[in-house]
């Protein structure tokens, strides 16, 4: 059986053909990503938002319940 190692030329050669052929969906699949990464973080920015502002709201609730203190000197 011949063994034939292949060259560090031949390997470029094959892997720059390969890489070529895909080239050609590689952006178009990167932006979509990139976008939909995008719209999620700004899904996530509103609702921590949101969340943030229903804190704000219970602790404004919960501190009219308690008494007011005043020190009296």
């Amino acid at each position: 059986m011949l063994w034939i190692r292949p060259s560090s030329f031949t390997l470029y050669l094959f892997s720059f053909a390969l890489f070529s052929s895909a080239h050609a969906t590689l952006p178009l699949s990167f932006h979509q990503a990139l976008n939909e990464m995008q719209s999620r973080n700004l899904e996530i920015q509103t609702q921590q938002e949101k969340v943030k502002k229903m804190h704000w709201a219970l602790f404004a609730q919960w501190s009219n319940f308690f008494p007011k203190f005043s020190i009296q000197t």
